[in-house]
């Protein structure tokens, strides 16, 4: 599930997704409470801000990991997705951000010119 460099299926694609946004909503579940308890109250919108906030890091984290591990950093069409993922998770949160991470995961590595 960590190796961001491996091609999946859609069917694995979609268990990347679904493991993604449950990881980014415990994550941000466990710093809502740790902010909670620092603060000393509990406050709904703090946790809106927080699970929108670790959303967009997640999402757009994910993405440029993929990118990296598939070594298709400089391909500005993909890093442009990247910051969209950021976007979409502005919008919707986990379930919208791990959407682009998701997709990109099934893309593959370029062939190096030269090998075959």
């Amino acid at each position: 599930m960590i190796d961001f460099g491996k091609k999946r299926t859609w069917g694995q694609a979609i268990f990347f997704y679904v493991f993604y946004v449950i990881a980014a909503f415990i994550l941000s579940y466990i710093i809502a409470i740790f902010l909670a308890l620092i603060l000393n109250r509990l406050d709904p919108e703090i946790g809106w801000k927080i699970g929108t906030a670790t959303a967009i890091a997640s999402s757009m984290a994910v993405s440029l990991l993929i990118l990296k591990a598939k070594k298709i950093t400089t391909h500005p069409g993909f890093l442009i997705l990247a910051l969209i993922s950021g976007m979409a998770a502005f919008l919707g949160g986990g379930i919208l951000g791990f959407l682009i991470p998701a997709y990109l995961t099934t893309r593959n590595t370029p062939i190096k010119k030269g090998r075959q």
